[in-house]
């Protein structure tokens, strides 16, 4: 089956907008690697600390993809997917390189945690744009349901 997707799709390139945070992090990565050994005297112990150190670094090595579609939001980067739904999306927090989809209503020690960060990537008014196209659309239709236990319906 072929989906059309309307969505908004770009690459968010970390090693290009700062590269000496790349070659820090390969330095960190060697470095574990060279502790890995010397003090456990095992190649073993050197492979996990350099895996360790490039998983936790990966925007630096891959890019991160993004999307924007009637679903919601997705970030992809290497192995690791993260995505939100616009039904869970209860607040957007605009920063300087991007903008927050969090799904507590206030501001919460949790928000760095849950939700997705959207980095821009010189499409800035597209993203906000998109956004506030596909979440004011998805609440249209959440607008005409009724919840069960909101008071709304019958329980």
């Amino acid at each position: 089956m072929v989906r059309l997707d309307n969505g908004l799709h770009w690459e968010y390139r970390a090693w290009e907008r700062d590269p000496k945070r790349r070659v820090v992090a390969v330095v960190a990565a060697l470095a574990a690697a060279l502790i890995g050994f010397v003090v456990m005297h095992h190649v073993l112990f050197s492979i996990i600390g350099v895996t360790v150190i490039v998983v936790s670094t990966a925007e630096l090595y891959f890019p991160v993809k993004y999307t924007l579609n009637e679903y919601g939001a997705k970030q992809k980067c290497g192995f690791s997917v993260s995505e939100i739904t616009w039904d869970k999306v209860a607040r957007l927090e605009e920063r300087a390189d991007g903008v927050r989809l969090s799904p507590f209503d206030k501001p919460h020690r949790l928000d760095a945690f849950r939700g997705l960060f959207l980095r821009y990537s010189g499409n800035k008014d597209a993203i906000l744009d998109k956004i506030a196209e596909l979440w004011k659309t998805h609440e249209q239709v959440l607008g005409n349901e009724t919840h069960s236990g909101a008071g709304g319906g019958i329980d």
